[in-house]
């Protein structure tokens, strides 16, 4: 595995949201009867959504504003720039990545 992708994992992971990007966390628990429970799931899934797309140029970014889960954005873009033809465009992407 990359570096670069270790550290934009490591960086997830240190905010606790980790789960979002590798499915542990439901994908989405829109057929849960507990309201609260599918609203912090929004909240937490557009949190780490805005931390990815912010991470990347905005012309890449707009792309991905479409999506609904986070797993599908970060899933999307390790299949396009997770090789090594397009390693540095991988690491433009994820260079910039906000740990706020």
């Amino acid at each position: 595995m990359n570096g670069l992708f270790q550290y934009v994992i490591l960086v997830i992971k240190g905010k606790g949201k980790f789960g979002y990007l590798s499915g542990v966390i439901s994908t989405s628990p829109m057929d849960t009867t507990d309201y609260q429970t599918y609203q912090t799931w929004e909240a937490e899934n557009s949190i780490v959504m805005s931390w990815l797309i912010n991470s990347m140029e905005p012309k890449i970014g707009q792309t991905y504003l479409f999506y609904k889960i986070a797993k599908e954005v970060c899933k999307i873009v390790q299949e396009i720039y997770f090789d090594l033809e397009n390693i540095a465009k991988y690491f433009e992407i994820w260079s910039t990545f906000r740990t706020t």
